[in-house]
């Protein structure tokens, strides 16, 4: 396959013998101007480290039950990570287009959507929808939940066919999590106001429409905008984005960040906020996949934030963190010798901690109550809005004594 950007070839992906990735950057590519790299794993050179190349397309993937029901409706094996990629990669996450053919890809095309077929796709949640022309809509969606790439122009929805980009994501949640929709929207809303930057969102009862981040409109036409996850700029494999399963945590994601964000303070600072956040507003859930980095040419700076949602608020659901904190992940039981450990492993002071968790405190204790009225007028209210606004005041109370005891 090859890997274009834009209308550049980037590099050319060939299988390995256990159906997974090898990868070579393009000569063309090398020569260019102002090539950069694909990833921070992933640096320029004809030699490029073929596991973690593996481990970087991976990531490009579905997982779970969404991945086991798209390769079922593809009669693809699940453990062939090559022919899936083949079968969906025309718009992944970013800016790169993964396909077989060996022109460059043509003028986008899109296809508009009813309210009927909405419905439908809620209804059902097809890992990939069909077109009316009996073909499958073509695109690739890291994770686990049932999500759709679509372009939205605030009024209709339509599919991006070949290799079109598209502009929204649409989230739909399994009944199981329910009011899914507006727990993120408002565990997102609530991250806004202790100073995160967070992707634009629109709860519905139905589903979440997310504005993508990586995508921008330029003369008429969507343009896509390259970034990857954490995990893909570690090298990490998706099997291992949470830290108990393979070591990788905070401190190596802000090391990256400080070795290669052209503004690393701003971003060590978001990115300790976001994780400090994860803690006190009930996020069980924030891994590696969680935090990403857009690329402008070569600079190279934190994303919005996405994903986030109060996952204490759902019973059977994993309580400690997915990135722990000092070796604590049990948010019932992380206290000052965490952050001490913390601060240790990371090489950031141990007051910097304390202050910016009392100030995260500070502003969602004294403003809580106003952001969930604010929130309901702007959106509507859902039950979920009261569950997560005692489970974050709890978790306050709850943090306060351990912290300063």
């Amino acid at each position: 396959m090859t890997v274009w950007y834009h209308s550049e070839t980037v590099g050319h992906l060939q299988s390995d013998e256990q159906g997974g990735f090898r990868f070579a950057y393009a000569q063309e590519w090398l020569h260019r101007k102002n090539a950069f790299p694909i990833s921070l794993s992933l640096p320029l050179g004809d030699a490029v480290d073929q596991g973690w190349a593996d481990a970087w397309f991976s990531n490009l993937l579905p997982e779970g039950p969404g991945k086991e029901d798209l390769c079922r409706q593809l009669g693809v094996s699940p453990d062939n990570r090559y022919e899936l990629l083949r079968a969906i990669g025309q718009d992944c996450a970013g800016a790169l287009v993964i396909t077989d053919r060996a022109a460059e890809p043509g003028l986008p095309r899109y296809q508009e959507f009813s309210a009927d077929q909405l419905r439908y796709l809620i209804k059902n949640r097809p890992a990939l929808p069909v077109l009316n022309s009996g073909e499958y809509v073509r695109f690739s969606l890291a994770g686990s939940a049932s999500k759709w790439a679509v372009v939205f122009d605030n009024e209709r929805f339509y599919w991006p066919l070949d290799s079109a980009a598209s502009t929204h994501i649409l989230k739909v949640y399994d009944p199981r999590f329910s009011h899914g929709s507006y727990n993120e929207a408002f565990t997102a809303f609530l991250a806004a106001k202790i100073g995160l930057s967070v992707v634009t969102s629109t709860p519905t009862d139905e589903y979440l429409l997310i504005e993508r981040y990586d995508r921008k409109r330029e003369k008429g036409t969507n343009v896509r905008i390259h970034q990857e996850d954490m995990a893909q700029a570690l090298g990490v494999p998706p099997f291992r984005k949470y830290q108990r399963e393979g070591g990788v945590g905070i401190a190596q994601v802000i090391e990256l960040i400080r070795n290669h964000s052209w503004k690393p303070l701003q971003d060590q600072r978001s990115v300790i906020t976001w994780h400090l956040g994860n803690l006190i507003l009930g996020n069980s859930d924030g891994h590696l996949k969680n935090i990403s980095v857009l690329y402008d040419g070569p600079q190279v700076n934190v994303a919005p934030f996405y994903d986030m949602v109060c996952t204490r608020n759902y019973e059977g659901v994993e309580r400690n963190l997915a990135l722990h904190i000092g070796g604590g992940a049990d948010p019932g039981h992380i206290g000052r010798e965490h952050f001490s450990a913390f601060a240790l492993e990371t090489g950031i002071g141990e007051r910097y901690y304390f202050q910016e968790l009392d100030r995260i405190m500070q502003v969602l204790e004294e403003g809580l109550d106003d952001f969930a009225h604010d929130f309901g007028i702007r959106w509507g209210t859902s039950p979920v809005i009261d569950r997560i606004t005692r489970i974050v005041k709890t978790q306050i109370r709850r943090t306060k004594t351990l912290v300063r005891r």
